[in-house]
């Protein structure tokens, strides 16, 4: 099983998303913001579930998407299978184990979101620069 064609869950939980050209612009603008000194900021663009995500380049393409959805409970094990084998942290097991907790963290519990980022105390990009597009 792979995070990166397959869809956690049923692919509705939504996640923040940052054009790579954006990421640039965003930086610049932070580091001499002075409300950012000693704060963490999410920058991001949109945000979407996995499933907007292929309509959108279903919609784009004409071209009807295969979806593969992966199970939260598939994940949750690969994580536990990896975890109990104690990857050292230069091992390809440990890059692996890491995209599973990554895709688990945003795409199941929800956690990258500019909602729960405010929870967090962050700032968002969106409040900070709502000029930025």
């Amino acid at each position: 099983m792979e995070t990166m064609d397959g869809i956690a869950g049923e692919g509705n939980i939504p996640f923040a998303i940052t054009d790579v050209r954006d990421v640039g612009k965003y930086v610049a603008r932070i580091i001499v913001d002075p409300r950012t000194l000693n704060r963490i900021v999410l920058a991001y663009n949109e945000v979407k579930t996995h499933n907007q995500l292929y309509d959108i380049l279903e919609g784009l393409s004409g071209e009807k998407m295969e979806r593969k959805f992966v199970p939260i409970e598939a994940i949750r094990s690969s994580i536990s299978e990896i975890e109990a084998t104690k990857p050292s942290a230069d091992s390809v097991e440990f890059v692996t184990l890491c995209q599973y907790q990554y895709w688990y963290s945003c795409c199941v519990r929800g956690d990258n979101t500019p909602t729960y980022a405010k929870y967090l105390g962050y700032l968002t990009t969106k409040e900070l620069y709502p000029d930025a597009e």
